[in-house]
């Protein structure tokens, strides 16, 4: 291995954990919303994890 390609790991690791925390982000953001009640979820400051779950957002959908 030449020395160039040594350094320059770390710098790729780097930028893919980067860019993997980026993505994850607003998934993780989502399915928390997804479990918060109405109130919870349009609060401003947000509130970032749900007080109780709210399971019922999702079986209410398979009622319909």
């Amino acid at each position: 291995m030449s020395v160039k390609s040594k350094s320059s790991k770390p710098i790729i690791h780097i930028v893919l954990i980067i860019g993997a925390i980026s993505m994850l982000t607003p998934f993780i953001w989502m399915l928390l919303t997804s479990l918060k009640t109405l109130t919870e979820a349009t609060k401003i400051p947000p509130v970032i994890f749900p007080k109780i779950l709210q399971w019922s957002n999702y079986t209410e959908v398979m009622r319909l």
